[in-house]
């Protein structure tokens, strides 16, 4: 059964994406991704919070691929928007076999303009086991059921 969030969990659920996405991009003193998520992972919550937003601020901009319908991701853009008005989403609307196949072209040819991916479970499996994703377990997932989300910390909670 497909579990549909209300508004504000997808907001939040977005929220807490892009902050991930553009929060691991320079962290001080991370080597790599890994080394980034490490890092925010032994912070204090609101000190988490205070070094994403602050990496937010920097970027600036959400790169957002999704497979999500055309009726409801303009919903979700705006509400973000609204919610950080300092980072402007460029979304990229795309079936679920593109999400793939645009991902892997771009990563075979070293260019990693995706920050945060919206698919299907398939889609995202499908990244992890190509290695173009990364575990990121949030603070924000208490406030979802256990077994809507992935315990290993490679996809969002079930729209």
């Amino acid at each position: 059964m497909i579990r549909k969030l209300s508004e504000i969990n997808v907001r939040r659920l977005l929220l807490t994406s892009a902050f991930i996405a553009l929060g691991v991009v320079v962290p001080a003193g991370a080597a790599t991704i890994d080394d980034a998520l490490k890092n925010l992972r032994s912070l204090p919550p609101a000190q988490r919070k205070a070094v994403l937003e602050e990496n937010a601020r920097k970027e600036g901009e959400l790169v957002w691929y999704t497979s999500m319908s055309l009726t409801d991701f303009p919903k979700i853009v705006g509400a973000f928007e609204k919610a950080v008005p300092y980072v402007k989403v460029r979304a990229n609307r795309l079936t679920q076999s593109t999400v793939i196949t645009k991902i892997d072209t771009e990563a075979r040819a070293g260019l990693f303009a995706v920050d945060v991916v919206g698919s299907a479970p398939v889609e995202m499996w499908e990244l992890k086991q190509r290695g173009h994703s990364a575990p990121y377990l949030s603070p924000e997932l208490k406030a979802f059921p256990a077994g809507s989300y992935d315990p290993q910390g490679f996809g969002p909670p079930s729209r």
